[in-house]
């Protein structure tokens, strides 16, 4: 106790406990807001409207808080023209609430009122409000419907980010389907897979919002989807360690489980390791970016890729377990760069770069199945075929997260058409 008040006497004794009375007196003070009190049946004050500020699909509107010591939200509503009324919410010390769901860009007419802890509303007043255009009306303008290998391919924009649903009805022979996707990314490529390749689909495309606002359909006609299969691995070679094909070595390693067709998963450890073979960081030892090489069985024309990584973690981990599955600290190849030979200029040819997304929101169950179906990606953005070639080339460049260090590949299948050469 000598040493508090002493304390006192030393940091300005009166002005230091009339500090703490106003602190004390402050937090009890906004502690009411919180109280609800059951007896109290008096509305607060409405809020002062300012002025509103059009966004696409709805607005902002601004308004002078009301001086209510239990205020606990401003809200808005509106009801669309189906009868069904929406609801939207600003906590007390917001100056603004937004509104989406409006279809058209023509005016709304939005009710606008306070809310305090016992629940009581105030007065509403009614907003007249326009958005600067139509949401999905905009996401609609955007999509595309792209021809991709035994599927096609609904890619769209949505700038705003908000929840919308693309609904596609698409026709093969005598069947029509409907699928729904839905999204709040600003940028969305959606696949519907397992069509006939070289058979048309015809392709219909509606976009809606979650406020029951819906587009017309759009009738992107017939899509043909490209054929190309999985080319057998039975008769692959690779060269061996060290080895150069066209001025590039072979990794060192253990390359067979490669092309095996068994993924490493739970206990069954099966998948490239660079790192034993060398730990000087020269490229041929096994760091990034290390390159492996395979002659095909003929001359294909390559569509896709499949790549599988490395499960256990590092330790066997269980099939119910997401292992080193998408981590930042796996060390599976999860940026990469793929090459064709073209062997009459003995030179090997740039396809293209990948890296391989990290599921964001999944489930681990969703990250295994994920993983155990592997990461696919096109030879090309616009889905195509490359030249006629008996030779590939995969460089690993780097592995999840930050990390530069990549030397685990559990599988690789290529995927395309014989050539006609």
């Amino acid at each position: 106790m000598n040493t508090i008040i002493n304390y006192i006497e030393k940091s300005g004794g009166v002005l230091f406990l009339l500090l703490l009375f106003l602190l004390s007196f402050s937090a009890c003070d906004e502690g009411k807001r919180f109280e609800i009190n059951s007896d109290d049946a008096t509305p607060p004050n409405p809020p002062v409207f300012t002025h509103f500020e059009p966004l696409s699909g709805g607005a902002k509107i601004f308004y002078k808080i009301p001086a209510d010591e239990d205020l606990l939200s401003v809200d808005a509503q509106y009801t669309n023209e189906k009868g069904k009324t929406f609801h939207f919410s600003a906590s007390y010390f917001m100056d603004h609430v937004e509104v989406f769901g409006f279809a058209e860009e023509k005016d709304y007419t939005v009710q606008l009122f306070s809310v305090d802890r016992a629940g009581n509303r105030s007065e509403a007043l009614d907003i007249s409000v326009k958005p600067s255009s139509s949401l999905i009306q905009n996401v609609f303008e955007t999509v595309e419907v792209i021809a991709s290998f035994n599927s096609i391919v609904i890619q769209w924009q949505d700038a705003l980010k908000q929840t919308i649903n693309i609904y596609v009805d698409y026709t093969v022979g005598e069947n029509t389907l409907t699928k729904v996707f839905t999204s709040n990314l600003e940028s969305e490529k959606r696949v519907i897979g397992d069509l006939p390749g070289d058979h048309p689909t015809n392709v219909k495309i509606r976009v809606g919002d979650r406020y029951e606002n819906m587009t017309a359909s759009k009738d992107f006609g017939e899509v043909i989807p490209l054929l190309d299969f999985e080319i057998p691995k039975t008769n692959w070679a690779l060269p061996n360690d060290k080895d150069s094909v066209a001025g590039v070595p072979q990794v060192y390693g253990n390359k067979a489980v490669v092309i095996d067709g068994i993924i490493d998963f739970a206990d069954n450890w099966n998948y490239l390791n660079t790192y034993p073979y060398g730990r000087t960081g020269k490229q041929e030892d096994g760091n990034c970016p290390w390159n492996f090489i395979v002659r095909l069985d003929d001359y294909y024309e390559l569509s896709r890729i499949t790549t599988w990584q490395r499960h256990s973690d590092p330790d066997p981990v269980g099939a119910s377990s997401k292992g080193a599955y998408y981590k930042s600290t796996s060390p599976s190849v999860s940026r990469y760069n793929m090459y064709y030979l073209d062997e009459e200029t003995n030179q090997w040819i740039f396809i293209s770069y990948h890296e391989i997304p990290v599921p964001v929101g999944k489930s681990d169950m969703d990250i295994i199945t994920m993983g155990k179906n592997g990461d696919a990606a096109d030879m090309y953005p616009a889905p195509g075929f490359t030249k006629a070639t008996r030779w590939f080339r995969f460089e690993a460049l780097g592995s999840f997260g930050d990390r530069s260090q990549a030397y685990c590949l559990s599988e690789l299948t290529l995927f395309g058409r014989k050539a006609t050469k």
